[in-house]
């Protein structure tokens, strides 16, 4: 996905979703930062860990980690990780 604007309409239509955020970690590592959280969801806790690049104040890319047959997705112990780039400026 690329843009601000497609990121807030992905994470929009999933809000329904979204009953709480459990944080239990942050990293930081220069431009690089991860999250580590539970988010619970009407499918249930998932365990994710999100990681950002970020430059300038301004996040360039993030990384989503989580295991989708959580989600009732693909094969388990298959983690999933899209990539979502954001140009400079969103």
């Amino acid at each position: 996905m690329k843009g601000a604007r497609t990121v807030r309409a992905v994470f929009t239509g999933f809000f329904p979703t979204i009953k709480g955020i459990n944080i239990n970690r942050h990293v930081v590592d220069g431009e690089w930062c991860a999250a580590v959280f539970d988010f619970d969801t009407t499918f249930g806790t998932i365990p994710m860990v999100d990681s950002f690049h970020v430059v300038d104040g301004q996040v360039m890319s993030i990384r989503v980690h989580y295991d989708p047959a959580l989600f009732g997705g693909h094969e388990q112990g298959r983690a999933y990780t899209p990539i979502l780039k954001l140009p400079p400026g969103c």
